[in-house]
C-alpha cells in the first residue's frame, strides 16, 4: 500500500530518545530561565516523533484504524511545536514573553488539536485518511494550522539571528 522505510521509522525513535536526552539536560538547570520551556519543546518534538513512528508502524501493519489514532495523538504536539519554539527563542534571546501573549498564540493550537479530534464530524482538518492510496487528504483547516505554524517558526527564526 505505501512505501514506508523502515529506516526512518527508527530515526523517528531515535529522535525521541535524543529529545528525553534534552529533557534531562534542561531539567538539570531547572534555576535557569531556558530550563522549562526548552524541557517543554524537547517533549513535543519527542512525542511527536514516537507518534509519527506508531503511525507508520501501523501502517505497515495494515491497521489503519490504529494508525489514525496515533495520527491523532501527534496533534498533542504538532501545532504546539512552532509557538514553543517562538517562546524558547524569545527566552534565549532575553525578551519578555507576556502571559497575554502565551494565551493568544496558544489559541489556533488548541482549535487545530480540538478539529483533528472531532474530525470526522466536520472534515475541517482532513477531508480523508488513507483514501484509494492516499495517505491524507487535507481539509482547509489544515492549510490554516501549516501557514501559522510556519510564520511563528519563521519570526522565531528572526528573533534568533536578530538578538541571538
Amino acid at each position: 500500500m505505501f512505501k514506508i522505510s523502515i529506516v526512518f521509522v527508527f530515526l523517528l525513535l531515535y529522535n525521541s530518545i535524543i529529545s528525553l536526552q534534552a529533557i534531562a539536560v534542561f531539567l538539570r538547570y531547572r534555576n535557569k530561565p531556558i530550563s522549562i520551556i526548552g524541557a517543554l519543546t524537547s517533549f513535543a518534538v519527542g512525542f511527536y516523533s514516537f507518534g509519527y513512528a506508531m503511525e507508520l508502524l501501523n501502517l505497515l501493519s495494515g491497521d489503519i484504524s490504529l494508525a489514525f489514532s496515533w495520527y491523532k495523538m501527534q496533534y498533542f504536539a504538532i501545532p504546539y511545536i512552532p509557538v514553543l519554539w517562538y517562546f524558547f527563542v524569545s527566552t534565549f534571546s532575553g525578551r519578555k514573553v507576556a502571559r497575554k501573549e502565551i494565551a493568544i498564540l496558544f489559541i489556533l493550537p488548541v482549535i487545530s488539536t480540538i478539529l483533528v479530534w472531532t474530525n470526522e464530524l466536520h472534515n475541517l482538518f482532513l477531508k480523508g485518511y488513507v483514501v484509494e492510496g492516499n495517505y491524507i487528504l487535507r481539509g482547509p483547516f489544515y492549510y490554516l494550522q501549516v501557514f501559522y505554524g510556519y510564520t511563528i517558526s519563521f519570526i522565531g527564526y528572526y528573533l534568533l539571528l536578530k538578538n541571538g
